[in-house]
């Protein structure tokens, strides 16, 4: 079950409860969907300055070649409503995914996720993105608020990938 963006905007079109988001994002920004994820304005905007970063354990039972790994690392770090952390072991690196909902923090290791969890986190981060990009372009304040935050993930991120990426030797 590889995500496919293109389908996941056509079926959110058709969603009464999202109709008005992607009219407020065609309106403030420009058509929803007929680019590639990687060239839609939002991901632009918010989501490429953090890193892909793809190795971490992933789930067993998931082919690496079914999804984009550094993209789900890349859209959980750029995410203001998760926080991701690398944590490596002997057996390799975890990538852990915290969520607070309702005063319940919740923490799970991307290696132990069901497939239609992994499918429901694109959404989730999709979704939380597109909603700040249609924020962002429609009220300056809530911009600067919602870059601010975007940044402190950003560090956050930076510094976490340099304690895990090997550091080259000078020879």
């Amino acid at each position: 079950m590889k995500f496919d963006y293109q389908l996941f905007i056509n079926l959110w079109k058709t969603e009464p409860e999202k109709r008005e988001i992607v009219r407020n994002y065609e309106l403030f920004i420009g058509p929803l969907g007929e680019k590639p994820l990687e060239k839609e304005f939002w991901y632009k905007q918010l989501v490429e300055p953090f890193e892909k970063f793809e190795n971490y354990l992933i789930p067993p039972h998931i082919s690496k070649d079914d999804y984009d790994w550094g993209l789900l690392a890349q859209l959980c770090a750029a995410s203001l409503s998760s926080q991701i952390n690398l944590k490596p072991d002997e057996d390799g690196v975890h990538m852990m995914i915290t969520v607070e909902n309702n005063s319940q923090v919740v923490t799970k290791d991307v290696n132990e996720l069901f497939e239609f969890q992994v499918f429901r986190l694109y959404q989730i981060w999709i979704d939380e993105n597109i909603n700040l990009s249609v924020l962002c372009e429609s009220d300056e304040n809530e911009k600067i608020a919602v870059f601010n935050a975007k940044n402190n993930e950003f560090t956050i991120w930076k510094n976490m990938l340099k304690k895990i990426k090997p550091k080259k030797k000078n020879i």
